[in-house]
């Protein structure tokens, strides 16, 4: 699956499904060095990306972005023809309608070039016009001012802050969760059009 968006805010770039790529080597294998980068894994605060990885890890990857439940995308940037980064809709959940963005840019050299913000409007309009869903989700650390203003500026509301709940280098940081609603988000998009 391949989403677009016909916005020329957007129109730079593409979100591609594991599932397509799953054949793809050389993506694998870029996959795998921005895993392994600290500099791109550590804003994430995740203690599972802080590991070296390996293969093992991004097949494990590729199977669970490929369920209902949490679909992965690789981020195409059509200036370069190729993928720079991840964005996710994870623990996608029919009942309460709901599901979790996570996004990482692999590639430094595009960091701050509005390449989250873009995917992250094609995947919100993906999330809330094709599944239909009725809230996104996403949590980010007190330290990430990048993804702490790309939710903002995509519409979320921050809706709650776990104190030090993150440890790096042993030092505790906060948590913070921003969210939107299928309402803001439509409202949103009629103000913008």
């Amino acid at each position: 699956m391949i989403l677009t968006d016909d916005s020329e805010f957007t129109a730079d770039i593409a979100l591609v499904s594991y599932q397509d790529l799953a054949d793809d080597l050389k993506l694998r294998e870029k996959y795998l060095q921005w895993l392994n980068d600290f500099e791109v894994v550590a804003p994430i605060i995740s203690p599972e990306l802080i590991k070296v990885k390996d293969m093992s890890f991004i097949e494990e990857s590729f199977r669970r972005f490929t369920k209902e439940e949490a679909q992965g995308f690789f981020i195409k940037y059509h200036p370069f023809d190729d993928y720079v980064g991840t964005i996710k809709l994870d623990k996608i959940n029919q009942k309460n309608k709901s599901g979790e963005l996570g996004l990482m840019i692999g590639e430094k050299s595009l960091w701050n070039k509005q390449i989250g913000s873009k995917a992250t409007a094609i995947l919100l309009k993906y999330a809330f016009e094709y599944l239909q869903l009725h809230k996104v989700w996403g949590g980010t650390d007190e330290h990430n001012i990048a993804m702490k203003k790309l939710f903002l500026k995509a519409g979320f509301k921050l809706e709650g802050r776990l104190r030090q709940v993150n440890c790096s280098n042993g030092i505790y940081s906060d948590n913070f969760y921003y969210g939107i609603i299928s309402e803001e988000y439509f409202e949103l998009i009629k103000v913008n059009n």
